[in-house]
């Protein structure tokens, strides 16, 4: 698969299937973030590391961020800028690990919250809805073909 030149980082939109409705992580950014940024929740996301292909790094980004690793990705790639994300799905009961970061030992986000579409779509970092919006579209016509 070819990628575009310009991308530096990667990430997943992940979700997980419940009775009613899909529910996706949103990883709740530090503080600075939030006030900088002007809303809450982050997605698992990463630079690219050399020799790394960006799927790897999305899926590696997402372990490292949240202690999950997808079953399955959904869709995707979808490229914006200088990031590109997949649609991942957890299985209902995964748990949940917020570390520090591996490099710095600092942490990345102060905790997660599963949400609706609504709620991550509406209380994401800004500069991630476009991201977040594709990924719960997808989401939708996932979960109906797939029951």
């Amino acid at each position: 698969m070819l990628y575009e030149q310009n991308v530096s980082a990667a990430g997943i939109v992940l979700f997980r299937r419940t009775t009613y409705e899909n529910e996706f992580l949103g990883l709740i950014a530090l503080d600075e973030h939030q006030k900088r940024c002007k809303g809450k929740y982050d997605i698992t996301k990463g630079r690219i590391d050399p020799g790394e292909a960006p799927i790897e790094a999305a899926i590696r980004e997402c372990k490292e961020e949240s202690g999950i690793e997808p079953i399955r990705i959904v869709a995707g790639p979808f490229y914006s800028g200088s990031l590109v994300v997949w649609l991942g799905e957890a299985e209902p009961y995964d748990e949940v690990k917020i570390l520090p970061n591996s490099s710095t030992g600092r942490p990345e986000h102060k905790g997660y919250e599963w949400l609706s579409p609504t709620e991550i779509s509406t209380q994401c970092l800004p500069y991630l809805r476009k991201y977040v919006n594709w990924g719960c579209e997808e989401a939708s016509k996932y979960s109906k073909i797939s029951w």
